[in-house]
């Protein structure tokens, strides 16, 4: 049974749980969303970083709850 969809704009490369009322996805462009479960409604997006970054390599979320995020440039 389907409980609900999410509509992105962009393609998702990686997904996971964030904690277990929210799921984040990193997306083709190199943003990474949060997504509430309840009504898969989007509530956070980080599409900027504070260092000069060409690409997101991947992220963890750690046991208190932070999020990791991994990233490269040329």
């Amino acid at each position: 049974m389907l409980d609900g969809t999410y509509r992105a704009t962009q393609a998702f490369l990686d997904c996971g749980f964030y904690n277990d009322q929210i799921i984040w996805a990193q997306t083709a462009i190199n943003t990474i969303e949060f997504i509430r479960l309840e009504d898969a409604t989007l509530i956070f997006i980080i599409d900027k970083f504070d260092h000069d970054i060409d690409y997101v390599i991947g992220q963890q979320v750690s046991t208190d709850n932070r999020m990791l995020i991994y990233t490269g440039n040329n």
